[in-house]
């Protein structure tokens, strides 16, 4: 029976102990798409971040920050064969290191509450590509990776670029593109693209998953 990994919902990156940097990630689509793809026969295990939406009956843990979701990712897919992972996770490119109060350097989460009333900066290190990891960590070296790339409002060569650079290094085999401007309470409008070229459009979820699942079943 085939076996699916779904990752969804936002990382938390702790300012201090009762802050932190996130984004506006529900974890409706990976939902979704567990629930789909269940229903369809596949086994299918799920990571969502903290307080996001997920299959209840699926094997699912949380995870916060980028830190735990990356040990998190590389332990599932280290310990069990996987034929499909969906990335749909708003993952942080950069996590908080330190905190600038009145001009004088602290580690994060070194106070408890920063003081209130105090103007602060923060300062921020780069997090690798987790997405590129994917296909090292997993047990089963034939996976095939599906990466979402949600853009705002983009014109289609600055969506194009977006798409392409996912594909760069052959680290993903399909890329579900978005753009906010599609989105609304009735349509979930976007496309699939594989290295190549585009492979359909959508316009619902339900949509994008039957044609997902023919894709991903056409050609494996």
């Amino acid at each position: 029976m085939k076996k699916i990994l779904i990752v969804s919902g936002p990382t938390r990156e702790s300012i201090d102990n009762i802050r932190f940097v996130s984004n506006i990630s529900s974890g409706k689509t990976g939902r979704f798409l567990a629930e789909f793809f269940s229903e369809q026969g596949y086994v299918v295990s799920q990571l969502y971040g903290i307080n996001s939406l997920f299959l209840e009956n699926s094997r699912s843990e949380s995870f916060s920050n980028f830190k735990d979701l990356q040990e998190k990712i590389q332990k599932t897919l280290g310990e069990s064969n996987f034929d499909l992972v969906i990335m749909c996770a708003a993952i942080s490119d950069y996590t908080p290191s330190e905190v600038v109060v009145n001009g004088k350097e602290y580690k994060v989460k070194e106070f408890d509450k920063i003081p209130s009333g105090n103007e602060f900066e923060l300062k921020f290190r780069k997090n690798p590509k987790l997405i590129q990891l994917l296909k090292e960590y997993s047990r089963n070296k034939e996976i095939k990776v599906v990466g979402f790339k949600l853009t705002s409002n983009a014109n289609e060569i600055e969506a194009q670029h977006a798409i392409q650079k996912l594909f760069r290094g052959e680290f993903v085999d399909y890329v579900i593109h978005n753009d906010l401007s599609g989105i609304t309470d009735k349509t979930h409008m976007g496309r699939i693209f594989d290295a190549q070229k585009m492979l359909c459009i959508f316009e619902s979820k339900v949509a994008m998953a039957k044609n997902l699942l023919k894709i991903w079943e056409k050609q494996r």
